[in-house]
């Protein structure tokens, strides 16, 4: 098969992040005398804030101080990654040479604003690697709906049919489809359910294995 062009999620696909959200969200909520389960904090993986506000009201209620919740939260996340918390999944560097040394196209669709994603991926020293960078501001929705894959496409230059979704979140599996595009899902601390995981056309434990799967296709065996 022809790889067009490759477009990675940033959060737990690239960044190792989202635990450190779970607890920075855990943390926050008690500072303020409130409780956020954990089955919440795994709910807004793959959602932009604006999208993971709304969830969380619907499933906390008014009574919950979600304003100040959020910004204590946006805080203890933003001193994790500052400290240097912030750690590359296995096999990103990798699977970035490989890319480069086939001359293939990549770039980052990710639902944090762009602020946020420029800091995470100069944490892990892979920011300089990717010219295209679509992140939630610049779209009107955030996944599961198509927006932010789309946009990368375009400015990639290259047709959503033509692209390879590297994703970990249920969100992001259903907006790669909802964009017509080939996703490989990799899961991180939350397995998307079996009809979502049926969208993806590979799954890989990691992104050494989607290196391979994607070495495969390039170059294929010869029997």
């Amino acid at each position: 098969m022809h790889i067009d062009a490759v477009i990675f999620d940033m959060d737990g696909l690239m960044v190792d992040t989202e635990n450190l959200a779970i607890e920075a969200w855990q943390a926050a909520a008690q500072a303020h005398g409130v409780e956020m389960p954990r089955a919440v904090c795994t709910a807004l993986i793959g959602l932009n804030q604006r999208d993971s506000e709304r969830f969380i009201a619907n499933a906390l209620g008014p009574a919950f101080p979600l304003e100040a919740v959020r910004d204590d939260f946006l805080h203890r996340l933003q001193q994790r990654v500052d400290s240097g918390d912030v750690l590359a999944k296995p096999g990103l560097h990798e699977l970035l040479d490989f890319l480069e040394e086939h001359a293939i196209p990549k770039a980052v669709a990710t639902s944090a604003e762009r602020g946020e994603a420029r800091k995470k991926l100069e944490a892990v020293h892979v920011l300089h690697r990717f010219p295209v960078l679509a992140t939630s501001d610049q779209v009107h929705r955030g996944k599961p709906a198509p927006d932010l894959f789309l946009l990368a496409a375009e400015r990639l230059g290259v047709s959503p049919v033509r692209c390879t979704v590297l994703e970990d979140s249920e969100a992001g599996i259903k907006a790669a489809a909802a964009a017509g595009m080939r996703a490989i899902l990799v899961p991180d601390i939350k397995h998307p359910s079996p009809d979502v995981a049926a969208m993806a056309a590979h799954i890989c434990p990691s992104l050494v294995h989607v290196r391979e799967v994607l070495a495969r296709e390039k170059v294929p065996t010869v029997t």
